[in-house]
Parts: C-alpha cells; sequence; structure tokens
C-alpha cells in the first residue's frame, strides 16, 4: 500500500499539495491532454485546459453543453442576470460565463480553495473574467444574511464537497433566505450531482414547499470527445418564483418538471434524512 501511494503521487507531476480543515488538496497536470486539475481528497474539483485559447472553457459538471451551460445560454440578450452569486468556488470554473459589466460573488468556506483559485499561476478562471468578481469567505449561509435584499439576478449553489451533502444549505429555511436575497425575477440553480444520493425529490419537495417553478435535469451520457475535454456527468435542478422566469428553459425537453410527492418531505434546520435518498443497488 505505501509503495503503491509513493508510486502513484510520483506519476501526478503535482504543482500543489496541501491541507486545510476542510480537506486534502492537490493540483497536478496531465500533459499528455493538455490539463490541470485540482482534486479534493479523492474526487475531481475542478479542471481546466492549459491552451490560452481554450483556458476560460468550463469543464467538468459546468460544461457548455450540460444543463448549466444551456442555463447560462439562455440568459444571453437579456439585462437583468448581471448580479450572480455562486455558493462554493471550486476551481472559479463558473466565471467563465461571466460577461463585462456583471457582477460576481462567490462565496467560499476554505481559504485553501480560495488561494488556489486566486492565484493565476494555478488557474485562470477569475484571472480571465471579464466581470467584477469578488470571494467572500466563509459559511455562505452566514455571509448571504450580510448582502442587502434582493441583490441577485441568479444564484447557484455548488457548495458539495465530494459526495458530502451540504444539509444547512437545503433546508427550507435556506430557500427562505436565498429567495429574500434574489430579484423577483431571478433563478436559483441548484448542483445535485451526487454518487450515491437522489436529490432529486428533496430538490422538488423544497420547491413546492415554497410554491416555486421547479425543473430538473439528468445529463448522464457524454461521448468520448466530450469527456476527453474535460466534461463529466451533472444533474442539476433550476427554480424560480414563476414559469417566465425560466425562460427557454421551459419549452426545452431536456428539462423535466418534478411534481410533488405524495408524501413531500421538506428539510428543515431541525429535521433531514440523506438515509432516505440513498440509491439503494445502485438505483
Amino acid at each position: 500500500m505505501l509503495a503503491g501511494g509513493t508510486y502513484a503521487a510520483a506519476q501526478e507531476h503535482a504543482s500543489h499539495r496541501g491541507r486545510s480543515f476542510f480537506g486534502v488538496h492537490r493540483v497536478f497536470d496531465l500533459p499528455e491532454r493538455n490539463l490541470r486539475y485540482l482534486i479534493h481528497g479523492g474526487v475531481v474539483h475542478g479542471i481546466q485546459h492549459l491552451d490560452p485559447d481554450r483556458r476560460r472553457e468550463p469543464s467538468t459538471y459546468f460544461h457548455k453543453t450540460g444543463p448549466i451551460g444551456q442555463m447560462f445560454a439562455s440568459f444571453q440578450g437579456r439585462h437583468d442576470r448581471n448580479r450572480v452569486g455562486v455558493i462554493g468556488l471550486g476551481i472559479g470554473t463558473l466565471a467563465a460565463y461571466s460577461q463585462s459589466g456583471q457582477q460576481w460573488t462567490f462565496y467560499e468556506i476554505d481559504p485553501e480553495i480560495a488561494d488556489l483559485a486566486s492565484n493565476p499561476r494555478q488557474f485562470t478562471y477569475l484571472s480571465d473574467s471579464p466581470a467584477r468578481t469578488r470571494i467572500v469567505l466563509g459559511d455562505a449561509r452566514i455571509a448571504l444574511v450580510k448582502e442587502p435584499a434582493r441583490a441577485f439576478d441568479v444564484l447557484v449553489i455548488d457548495a458539495f464537497s465530494s459526495d458530502a451533502v451540504p444539509v444547512h444549505l437545503l433546508t427550507r429555511e435556506a430557500l427562505q433566505l436565498y429567495l429574500d436575497k434574489l430579484d423577483a425575477g431571478g433563478v436559483i440553480a441548484f448542483n445535485i450531482t451526487n454518487s450515491y444520493l437522489n436529490l432529486t425529490p428533496l430538490i422538488a419537495d423544497l420547491a413546492h414547499d415554497a410554491g416555486l417553478e421547479v425543473l430538473v435535469q439528468h445529463d448522464l451520457f457524454a461521448d468520448a470527445e466530450a469527456i476527453s475535454l474535460g466534461k463529466a456527468t451533472s444533474r442539476w435542478a433550476v427554480m424560480a418564483r414563476s414559469a417566465d422566469a425560466l425562460g427557454s428553459l421551459t419549452g426545452d425537453a431536456r428539462w423535466k418538471p418534478v411534481p410533488a410527492r405524495s408524501t413531500p418531505t421538506t428539510w428543515t434546520d431541525d429535521f433531514s434524512n440523506p438515509l432516505s435518498l440513498v440509491r439503494w443497488m445502485g438505483n
């Protein structure tokens, strides 16, 4: 085991290894694919092209052909989507969708991640962004309270560390906080990708409990070429106060409405049940 671990580490070409309270981080390159990876624990936390002509291309769960890429594409030409908040920074991949004149705020609990994403010698999504960007360190539930009402047009919830579930970001009280900070025509997007839990019923129950429209897409198929370029399969949900706010996504067959369950279970700050969402036997 020691020899195998030593050999694997030696093959990584790691440019950074570090540890914070939230885990171990490694940055390494795959020269044959011209890609740079951030690994958090044992899970890929972000991939960026090293080719200067391609380094603004979003990858992994944020690929342009995936659900989140479709969402941002649907915003093209609209001027009321200029204030974007993102809970969970990673390597700053979502900044690839930013445009000049916009304000993007990233909430990140791990200072080590913030340092890596802000260092253009490691990753350049933030430094390449034409928008005004800022990073707010700390727990997003606490940090968001300090923001003014209706501060955002879009909120992206992407705070999953490995396959751990950030329960306090998926409760009725958390959703009410997001709505308080969201413009009336705003959109909330949840990255619900998880290897072991099916979070779709939870998200649907939360949305229906709050009287929101909700659409879900399970983008589970990627061809070999897309995977070689860094795309990962993903699951995303979007919700808003009205179908009109979701725009063209409501007519996109890839996005499915999710009806309320006959016995809905809405998580709160006092109650959660991740065990009920486990995909038993890989189902």
